[in-house]
């Protein structure tokens, strides 16, 4: 045991460590008390407010947005971070060079993602994102429409099994075609859809990102040697390491049978091959372009996520909202008769030219978003003092952008609870804020796959739709639907439906 002046030389070296900091550090402390916030302790700041699970972390959030007004303050422990949830602000900050690079929290995906386009640093970003961008293009996406219509099926004839009986848990389902869009379309594979790797994968994605959230809301956590010596720590390698070794082992399958392609033969080839993503990143990579091996490995590994798991949430929404609303899915299935009839998905299937047809399903799965943005936050950081308005962010910050909240606000969105996709017909979008909806996010670092998304989603609603009826037993009133933030906006009880089969008379 320490004697009396140990603890004494203890205690002084502490305020000691604590007022260099402080004289460190002043500028920023000076900057940050022009904003208004939560009452910040000293040392730990505002993370006794953190404490709890997801859902009671992700309403106090929602509070901060009830009390203060944007921007406000937020301390966690020595890290101050900003919060906006104008569309004003959104925009400065999401268009301004100075704030392109991602929050240093983004490192807690690091081991899993990498420098992928998702968590790269803003000069590797910017060099990824040009050599991927053609891969996106509209005419190779429409070439996929036959993948997503076809596994839309496979989805349906899964649906026989449990048509007309009780309600059941629809992300899985969704989880497991998306998975298989994804990997037939972008990586040109068809990999086994009921196998007990593919459910491995997807576990192990959901412990993954579970692992992070749980990270970035305990502050001592973030600590890479104090994580270490946590058990979450091992179970967390152990998962990544899986997660690397199906991503390395699509590569490689992929490398098996890929078909070098000529510069000269790049746009048409690829069209052809309805496989651009993989085939791209490949070729580069095995030219010695930019992309090494790890880099491949982590730009397949942020798509596959991306692309299904993401998705996979809007789109059990999407189905939530549907099963809800009786009469919106009265009218949006009318408009898909109008194009298919009667006829059956299989028999006359979707095409790239049905979809743009479909404009109130469009609007049914944006207003979705709305609501329930999966990604409801953006954090970036302020690589030098950035002037907002009449503040002044300084320089490290983190900056948050309250997507959810601006989703919500009353100014752009009259009755936010209300379910209204009419607010998305034209003359309503141009009256709008074009900051005030960001399900994508915006400015420079947009989601690249904004298109392919919704072309999936549009794809799998309607062939669904074209052959069942969705069912909710206990309707709950929007503002009763329990929310918590896992990285993701998710639902706190699974989503669960019954199907019936569609009679027409």
């Amino acid at each position: 045991m320490l004697s009396p002046i140990g603890v004494a030389v203890c205690v002084i070296f502490i305020f000691l460590l604590i007022f260099l900091y402080f004289h460190r550090n002043r500028e920023i402390y000076k900057l940050a008390s022009q904003f208004h916030g939560p009452l910040s302790l000293p040392i730990i700041g505002c993370l006794y407010l953190f404490l709890g699970n997801s859902e009671s972390i992700y309403r106090r959030i929602l509070k901060f947005y009830e009390t203060f007004p944007s921007p406000f303050r937020v301390w966690l422990g020595p890290r101050l971070v900003i919060t906006v949830f104008t569309p004003d602000e959104a925009k400065a900050i999401l268009q301004s060079r100075k704030t392109i690079e991602k929050d240093e929290s983004y490192r807690l995906f690091k081991p899993w993602l990498g420098e992928g386009l998702f968590t790269a640093r803003a000069d590797i970003w910017r060099v990824h994102r040009k050599l991927i961008q053609p891969t996106f293009n509209q005419r190779i996406l429409n070439s996929f429409v036959e993948i997503f219509q076809k596994n839309s099926v496979i989805l349906n004839e899964e649906f026989e099994k449990i048509v007309n009986g009780e309600e059941f848990t629809i992300l899985n389902y969704l989880s497991n075609t998306l998975l298989s869009i994804i990997l037939e379309s972008s990586m040109g594979l068809k990999l086994d859809n009921k196998g007990s790797s593919r459910r491995k994968f997807m576990e192990a994605v959901e412990q993954i990102i579970k692992t992070v959230s749980t990270r970035g809301f305990k502050i001592w956590l973030q600590s890479d040697f104090i994580f270490k010596l946590t058990r979450l720590s091992k179970e967390f390698a152990e998962n990544i390491k899986y997660v690397h070794s199906i991503t390395e082992n699509i590569i490689e399958t992929k490398r098996k049978t890929i078909t070098t392609v000529k510069e000269a033969e790049t746009s048409d080839e690829f069209i052809k091959m309805r496989k651009p993503f993989l085939d791209l990143l490949m070729t580069l990579s095995q030219e010695g372009k930019t992309f090494t091996n790890i880099e491949l490995r982590d730009e397949v590994t942020t798509l596959l996520v991306a692309g299904y798991d993401t998705t996979a949430l809007s789109l059990s929404f999407v189905i939530l909202m549907l099963a809800s609303h009786p009469q919106i899915q009265d009218k949006a299935y009318q408009e898909i008769y109008d194009i298919y009839g009667t006829t059956d998905p299989d028999e006359v299937p979707v095409t790239c030219k049905d979809l743009p047809k479909l404009v109130y399903l469009d609007r049914v799965i944006k207003e979705t978003m709305r609501l329930f943005p999966v990604s409801a936050i953006i954090v970036r950081t302020s690589e030098e003092n950035f002037e907002l308005g009449k503040y002044i962010i300084p320089k490290g910050s983190a900056i948050v952008i309250g997507i959810s909240r601006i989703h919500r606000d009353e100014k752009f969105w009259p009755e936010p609870l209300k379910f209204d996709p009419d607010r998305f017909l034209p003359e309503q979008i141009a009256k709008r804020h074009q900051y005030s909806y960001l399900p994508f996010s915006g400015g420079l670092r947009n989601c690249i796959g904004e298109m392919y998304a919704m072309m999936m989603m549009k794809t799998i609603i309607s062939v669904i739709l074209r052959k069942y009826i969705l069912k909710k037993d206990n309707i709950q009133r929007m503002e009763d639907i329990r929310l918590k933030f896992d990285i993701f906006l998710q639902p706190v009880e699974p989503i669960k439906i019954r199907l019936e089969n569609r009679i027409v008379k």
